[in-house]
């Protein structure tokens, strides 16, 4: 789930980034619209940093439960 959640980020990411680099900067609108694909290019990056912390947490909790696990089983053992 997370995996997919951060793949579909890092591809609108992508093509944010795309559509900027191909504005016209000769359009009459072209800083509204800069503006706007900027905001949410950042919007974006804060989405993926959401997700890897995320993830970054229950690999830590899973790190953290394998390690509890594995001293009960010593500690049974022994």
């Amino acid at each position: 789930m997370l995996n997919a959640s951060l793949y579909q980020a890092e591809t609108i990411k992508t093509r944010l980034e795309q559509q900027m680099d191909n504005l016209d900067v000769t359009d009459t609108h072209y800083d509204k619209k800069i503006s706007d694909l900027q905001r949410r290019l950042d919007a974006q990056y804060d989405r993926i940093d959401e997700v890897e912390e995320t993830m970054a947490e229950l690999k830590s909790q899973i790190y953290e439960l394998k390690k509890n696990q594995i001293e009960q089983i010593a500690y049974t053992d022994f």
